[in-house]
Parts: C-alpha cells; sequence; structure tokens
C-alpha cells in the first residue's frame, strides 16, 4: 500500500474507529439500562408479592373481627354479657327442680368475681359467681339432668367445678349432690 492510499482512507479509517467506538460505548449503555430496569422490576416485584400477602392476611384478619363481632354480639345477645342476670339463673333453678321432680334443692350464690386475677387487656373481663348446691337425688342422671337444665341457661356459661355424690344418711335409696359451679359472664370495663 502507497502512502497515498493510505492517506486516503484515514478519514473512513477513523470513521470506523469513532462508529466502532460509539458502537460499544451504546452496546455498554444499553446493557447498564436494563440490568437498571431488570433490579427495578425485580424490586417491584417483590413489593407487589409483600403488599398482596399483607392484604391477604388484612382479609382475614377482617373475616376474624367480623366472625368475633359477630360471637360477641350474640353473647351480648344472650345476656352474658354486662349485668348478671341472677333472678334468671335462680328461676332456671327453680324450674330445672320441678322437671326432674328432685325432693330438696338448696343453694347459696356468691357475689361476682374475676375469672383472672390479672388485669384485663381490654375492655372485657370475664367473671365468675359461684354457687353451692346442695340437693336430694332419686337416681344418679338426675344429677346430669340438673348440671344439663342448668347449662340450658342462655345468660351465662356454666362450668361445674366440683360434684360429689353420697347416700343419704339413714340408709334411705335417696343420693345427696354437692356441687361447685360457676356462671362466667362478660363485665364491660367501668361497669
Amino acid at each position: 500500500m502507497r502512502r497515498e492510499d493510505l492517506l486516503r482512507l484515514r478519514w473512513p479509517l477513523l470513521a470506523a474507529v469513532v462508529l466502532t467506538l460509539a458502537g460499544a460505548y451504546l452496546v455498554v449503555l444499553a446493557q447498564t439500562r436494563h440490568q437498571m430496569r431488570v433490579s427495578e422490576l425485580t424490586r417491584l416485584a417483590s413489593d407487589y408479592q409483600r403488599t398482596h400477602a399483607r392484604l391477604l392476611q388484612a382479609q382475614r384478619e377482617e373475616s376474624q373481627i367480623r366472625e368475633a363481632i359477630s360471637r360477641f354480639r350474640r353473647l351480648e345477645g344472650q345476656g352474658v354479657v354486662g349485668a348478671e342476670h341472677r333472678l334468671e339463673w335462680v328461676e332456671r333453678l327453680a324450674a330445672v327442680r320441678q322437671q326432674i321432680g328432685l325432693p330438696v334443692l338448696e343453694y347459696e350464690l356468691r357475689p361476682r368475681r374475676p375469672l383472672d386475677p390479672t388485669p384485663p387487656s381490654g375492655p372485657l373481663r370475664m367473671t365468675r359467681s359461684g354457687m353451692a348446691i346442695s340437693a336430694t337425688l332419686l337416681h344418679e342422671e338426675d344429677l346430669l339432668a340438673l348440671l344439663e337444665g342448668l347449662a340450658a341457661e342462655p345468660s351465662a356459661i356454666v362450668h361445674p367445678v366440683e360434684c360429689r355424690l353420697s347416700r343419704a344418711i339413714g340408709g334411705r335409696r335417696e343420693l345427696t349432690a354437692q356441687c361447685g359451679i360457676d356462671w362466667i359472664t362478660l363485665e364491660q370495663e367501668g361497669h
């Protein structure tokens, strides 16, 4: 090659080098921007997954809250929440005694006390009112019928704590039952 040929090719060679460098720069720039977009897409997908999981959790919690509110309103409607319905409890006791035909049924209803001595974490506190029952039974099943009859009272949750059966004094066929039960209710804070 001659010098004249090289001089003529100098500008096209320079243009080729500049265009090659520019092309290389554009390829690097495109790869960098692509990588940035991929990273941003990955971050957005992760954000979406977290947000979607929180939404699903909130929907589950909403369902649980609605169910708890429904149960609370049902208990409130039954009279389990608020003031005790002691008169209804005594009337239930008399009705069950008459229904079963118990010869003797005596009771002592104690004051309302917190079920748990620690202060409640919310506006409601579970309370119990103990009741001692002494009854003369004609048969063992009368005790079960008595407890089932008391449990049918909607204004409290009846929790038998203990029951003792023994033969009546004097060798009679009757049985004597000594029971302790708790009438469990919910007391609202400040009432």
